[in-house]
């Protein structure tokens, strides 16, 4: 059976569109997306097949997701996984080869169609990724937020060290990095120092502050002589530093030696002083964690920032502004839309919402940022898993067994304490591959995640069946 575009005008075919809707009943023409996904379905049920039966029929039953996700429209087969669709096609008698081509370049003008404004060059929205300090120009709906921590930060001085506390995925780090670090630099003459504590957070402190002020001496590495070496070398240069310590719950989850952490939280309870300022973002689901270390919970105490949700007119704000500094209207509602959809993920929703901006940017072609093409995304949620699909479809099934190996590790299954994202160490590589074969890394040292979502090595990391949170 041919696709959408070749049987639509036979009519009372399988394919002939609906009649007219009545003047009560108004109805918005499918999308071409929306299309093909009704076409394979027709196809199913004529076919008298689930899912499930579909996908064991291809030999492939993991993969009933994955097909489940292009016959309900939330994704598209992958360059790929062109050849499980190749067998799903068959399995619903398509077997002509004429009418498995039409439906192949059906597919490719679709994919062709579905990133036009991608090839323009400014991307407005940063999906799964977090903001970085280069991206403050970027960065809107945190403004207030943004200028209550600067003001807390300078009102009550170098004494006492500030934590941000919210929610996994209320946007901290961003808030950090492409918030408060440019108001600090541009404004304040502050120089940012950001160890990532990890595995070994007390080294990674002092190699953080190697990096910042250089030269060919050794870095003191006890309490007092770290603290006098940064001190002196900012005093010299008349600025002040900012000690950030993004993701500060690793000290928790990836530091597995007490007294490397102990050692690390010593060197950074003696560094505040007139030319450094402490600023540490934790997760709330890791504040008892916290309370228990008397330098923590003194910090909570008195230098606490809560970070909460996003109002409705900051989630109006995080939409509209990208979008005027990349020249796009905005459907009117569209943020009141995004704000309701948002509602039941709380404080730590912001990677749904960033993603499905996003999302929606990309499947547009004018100048508008539309509901339509949101929509056509799956919405808030459905705009993940469908991406996390249609990256995991387009590995060969080696590749997705590793893929697999490699997400469970990247998960730090918590005893007593909230699962996170950590390091992890991959196998040992097999003998020198074939010319042309890509070997996995030896090591991956970092890796990170978004809520129920993460991105690694350019693509979305959530394997189907798998969770990790972001901080």
């Amino acid at each position: 059976m041919p696709p959408p575009e070749a049987g639509r005008a036979a009519a009372g075919g399988p394919w002939a569109p609906p009649g007219p809707p009545t003047p009560d009943a108004p109805a918005a023409a499918p999308s071409p997306r929306e299309e093909f996904a009704a076409g394979l379905t027709r196809l199913r049920e004529e076919a008298g097949l689930t899912v499930r039966v579909l996908a064991a029929r291809v030999e492939s039953p993991g993969a009933h997701t994955t097909i489940g996700g292009w016959l309900a429209g939330q994704s598209l087969p992958s360059l790929g996984s062109l050849p499980l669709f190749r067998r799903v096609l068959e399995e619903l008698g398509v077997t002509d080869p004429a009418d498995a081509g039409r439906w192949l370049e059906r597919l490719a003008d679709l994919r062709r169609s579905r990133t036009p404004r991608a090839a323009r060059g400014v991307v407005p929205y940063r999906g799964l990724a977090r903001f970085e300090e280069h991206h403050a120009e970027w960065f809107f709906g945190r403004d207030r937020m943004r200028d209550a921590v600067v003001e807390r930060l300078l009102a009550d001085g170098p004494d006492l060290p500030h934590l941000l506390v919210g929610a996994s995925g209320s946007g901290k780090s961003s808030l950090l990095r492409a918030g408060v670090l440019p108001v600090l630099r541009a404004a304040h003459g502050f120089v940012p120092c950001l160890p990532a504590p990890g595995r070994a957070p007390a080294s990674e402190l002092v190699r953080a502050v190697r990096a910042v002020t250089g030269g060919a001496d050794a870095v003191p590495d006890d309490p007092a002589g770290l603290t006098g070496h940064l001190r002196d070398w900012a005093e010299r240069r008349d600025v002040r530093v900012l000690v950030a310590v993004d993701q500060f719950e690793e000290v928790f989850t990836v530091c597995r030696e007490p007294a490397e952490r102990e050692r690390f939280l010593a060197l950074l309870a003696a560094l505040p002083c007139p030319r450094v300022h402490v600023l540490g973002a934790l997760r709330a689901d890791f504040y008892a964690q916290a309370l228990q270390e008397p330098a923590l919970a003194a910090a909570l105490q008195r230098g606490q920032i809560v970070v909460g949700a996003l109002t409705a007119e900051e989630i109006r704000s995080a939409v509209h502004g990208p979008a005027a500094r990349a020249g796009l209207a905005v459907d009117e509602g569209f943020a009141d839309l995004l704000a309701a959809d948002l509602r039941d993920s709380g404080a730590g929703g912001l990677p749904l919402l960033s993603h499905a901006l996003l999302s929606t940017w990309e499947r547009g072609r004018g100048s508008v940022l539309a509901i339509a093409d949101y929509r056509a995304g799956g919405g808030m949620s459905a705009a993940v898993s469908a991406s996390a699909e249609e990256a995991y479809a387009a590995l060969s099934e080696s590749r997705r067994a590793l893929a697999r190996t490699l997400f469970l590790r990247m998960v730090t299954v918590g005893d007593g304490v909230p699962d996170t994202a950590g390091c992890c160490r991959c196998p040992a590589p097999p003998p020198p591959p074939a010319t042309g074969a890509v070997r996995a890394p030896r090591r991956c040292t970092r890796c990170w995640s978004a809520s129920s979502t993460g991105a690694w090595s350019g693509w979305t990391a959530t394997a189907p069946g798998s969770r990790t949170r972001r901080s």
